[in-house]
């Protein structure tokens, strides 16, 4: 469009006024814009180039570089003289980045819809459609457009439209796709008004309507009319840096067809990054045996403050620890008194029936190896000459009458009871136990029993008494014992079989009890 005539000097006046306004007002623009680029650098590498590169990461890039580029030809024009080929080649450059932002902006605002529609295949045709008409309306717009002739001694490369009305569909097409986006917007924010996370849905909402708002607005302001005296009003920041990042993804949980229960959780950590955390959850059926009594008692129905709910314990009102066995005891532990060894062995020999243990020096209520006398009364036998522990056992008035009749002079055992012999014999409580075939067996184990040994001989033949050589001390056996038959063809068909044979690890001996010599 050319200048007819000749301009007023108040109209060159404003024209001055405009053009300055024009430039001081894009230079502060791209100015800003560079600024905020800066500041934020740090956060834009750490939440853009660190990351995997994505789609809706070039479209954010390149609103962010793009749009500060189209003041180049604006501000570079003002500070020279452009001839009108150089402006007719250059003028159309800002328009041609408009539409490149213009398609990144709108495809991310129709992304958003698409997902807080819930993947909404109508909003993504809607959107797509309305975006489309923008663009094709701005392209046809700003190729009827050519640069504004300057008068004399103004410079600059300003584009102005040759006809008014493809200006003003241009702002129509901007109007309708912006507006449909706010609606859509609002209208997904007050179905959800009710929700448990409508507070903080609202809140990043109403930022981007805001966005929204002040996207449109610039887009308005920086459309040139056919008018020769109005100068463009560009914008001053981009709408990206006043929209919080999209919302948390909402979480999954699906199950395989192995069982496996897999649930996918978004979180913000305490650096403020997004976290995704997965777990993989595996449920088995075990069962267990219990008792049928503890079975009944998981039936029954539940009472008090635990009334009407589930089954189970409830974490609220009971503690599950482990199993703590009760072991009861009559009276005070720490009270009870500790039996000796010793009387132990009495206590045994009181259960067998046996009779009262008593001393063969003293007759006194102990062991004789326990005899305080044993140095002035004299030495006991050896204990492999055969004698039991029934050698201190009292027998009544029995046992008391060689003891009369030595007129309390010391009779060695081998002479008491009427001078009878001495010998390996084990003495029971009545008759003579060396009238009886005794076996003595040798190399036996300290863990042998006397039942342990009727079982072993009592195969042969009825055993009359079985007698096993302990300490008076400890009451561990000392690897030998006494085994009495009633017959002798027994006992001499134990010594052919049993002699020589391995029990217990042991390989035992076993041969005839022989006699004590006289006079010991």
């Amino acid at each position: 469009m050319g200048m007819e005539g000749g301009l007023s000097p108040d109209e060159l006046a404003s024209m001055a006024h405009s053009l300055m306004a024009a430039k001081m007002f894009s230079l502060a623009s791209c100015v800003m814009l560079y600024y905020d680029i800066a500041l934020t650098f740090g956060q834009e590498v750490e939440r853009i180039w660190m990351r995997k590169l994505s789609f809706m990461t070039v479209l954010w890039c390149m609103n962010r570089y793009l749009s500060p580029l189209g003041y180049i030809v604006i501000i570079v024009s003002f500070h020279s003289s452009w001839s009108k080929e150089v402006c007719n080649n250059y003028v159309l450059y800002p328009e041609a980045l408009k539409v490149v932002t213009s398609f990144a902006i709108g495809v991310i605002f129709i992304t958003r819809l698409y997902a807080i529609y819930s993947r909404s295949l109508c909003i993504l045709i809607l959107g797509t459609c309305l975006l489309a008409l923008e663009l094709a309306v701005k392209i046809y717009a700003f190729t009827d457009g050519t640069s504004l002739q300057m008068p004399p001694g103004f410079v600059g490369c300003i584009l102005v439209g040759k006809h008014h009305g493809r200006f003003v569909l241009t702002w129509i097409a901007e109007l309708v796709f912006d507006s449909a986006v706010f609606f859509l917007t609002f209208w997904r924010t007050a179905m959800h008004s009710r929700s448990s996370l409508s507070t903080g849905w609202r809140r990043s909402q109403s930022k981007a309507n805001k966005g929204l708002l002040l996207v449109t607005v610039q887009k308005l302001s920086t459309d040139i009319p056919a008018n020769d005296h109005q100068w463009p009003h560009l914008p001053t920041k981009s709408w990206a840096d006043d929209v919080d990042e999209l919302e948390l993804p909402k979480n999954e949980e699906f199950v395989d067809e192995n069982g496996i229960r897999t649930v996918t959780e978004y979180t913000v950590n305490e650096d403020g990054k997004k976290v995704k955390i997965t777990r993989r959850i595996k449920r088995t059926l075990q069962k267990s045996v219990v008792d049928h009594a503890v079975a009944e008692r998981q039936k029954w129905a539940k009472f008090g403050q635990e009334k009407n709910n589930k089954p189970g314990p409830d974490r609220a009102t009971t503690t599950v620890g482990e199993n703590v066995s009760l072991k009861l005891s009559v009276g005070n532990k720490h009270a009870e008194v500790e039996q000796t060894p010793e009387d132990n062995m009495k206590s045994r020999v009181k259960a067998a029936g046996a009779g009262k243990v008593t001393c063969r020096l003293c007759k006194g209520d102990h062991f004789t190896a326990k005899c305080p006398y044993k140095d002035t009364l004299g030495g006991l036998e050896n204990a492999d000459t055969g004698a039991g522990p029934d050698d201190d056992l009292g027998m009544g008035s029995g046992a008391e009458a060689p003891a009369a009749a030595t007129g309390g002079k010391y009779v060695p055992p081998s002479m008491r009871g009427a001078g009878r012999g001495a010998g390996e014999s084990m003495r029971g409580t009545g008759g003579n136990r060396d009238d009886l075939p005794t076996l003595r067996v040798t190399n036996i184990s300290e863990d042998t029993q006397e039942s342990d040994l009727r079982e072993l001989f009592g195969v042969f033949g009825r055993v009359a008494r079985v007698y096993v050589g302990r300490d008076r001390e400890t009451g561990a056996g000392k690897g030998f014992a006494f085994v009495s038959f009633e017959e002798r063809a027994n006992a001499q068909k134990a010594i052919d079989k049993v002699h020589g044979r391995g029990y217990d690890n042991l390989i035992l001996s076993v041969q005839w009890s022989q006699p004590r010599p006289d006079g010991r």
